[in-house]
């Protein structure tokens, strides 16, 4: 396999790549670190992409984050996996059930956002005052760590990572290479949905695809 040559001003890194198209992709990376754009731009591209999916039971209520609430977690994505032909989901706790769950997908590829560490514990810290900055450093680079060390344990999972900052700089360039990985067409929609440093981005998913399927 020929090795990659990455630029400068790649937004995207793929570690693994596949020559067949996603069944199932799955977004992961630090909260505030840039994964809500990247399940914007994903869901532009055409699959309906869930926030968080692992973490809601049926009926809406939230599910929460522990061990003991993973036969539940495996049960909701089996019930997807067998229902959509093409879907996604994006969780900043991914990487802490990851391992436990991706043997149900026989065609997975997963997406990881990643940004500054202080940059991202910046963010969490503005937004929740006890927390000091040197420990929420430390815990983005932790989790940073742990995805490393999840990808390079599973080479034959197909992997990108992107860059929040050079997705911010390179906004058609960053679609593009995403398409690409993810074997879709870059549409202008995917670029429109990139607003750094404006929050939250607001506006439609394709999301309710899933209560039409799933039906």
């Amino acid at each position: 396999m020929t090795k990659p040559i990455y630029k400068k001003t790649d937004p995207v890194s793929v570690i693994h790549a596949s020559p067949k198209p996603p069944k199932v992709i799955a977004i992961g990376g630090c909260g505030r670190g840039g994964t809500t754009v990247l399940r914007h731009i994903v869901a532009a591209l055409g699959p309906p992409m869930r926030e968080g999916v692992a973490w809601f039971k049926p009926n809406g209520e939230r599910v929460p984050v522990f061990a003991n609430n993973l036969p539940l977690i495996r049960e909701i994505l089996k019930r997807s996996a067998a229902s959509l032909e093409l879907w996604g989901w994006k969780d900043i706790f991914l990487i802490d059930y990851l391992e436990h769950v991706i043997g149900i997908f026989p065609s997975i590829h997963l997406i990881f956002a990643f940004r500054d560490p202080f940059a991202t514990a910046a963010r969490a810290v503005a937004e929740a005052p006890d927390a000091a900055i040197l420990q929420s450093t430390r815990n983005v680079l932790v989790h940073d760590l742990r995805i490393l060390d999840f990808v390079e344990s599973h080479p034959q999972i197909p992997t990108a990572f992107v860059s929040y900052e050079k997705l911010c700089q390179y906004p058609n360039k960053a679609v593009e290479q995403i398409a690409e990985f993810l074997h879709l067409e870059p549409t202008a929609a995917a670029v429109d949905r990139i607003q750094c440093g404006k929050g939250y981005i607001l506006g439609p998913l394709n999301a309710e695809a899933f209560s039409q399927r799933e039906s």
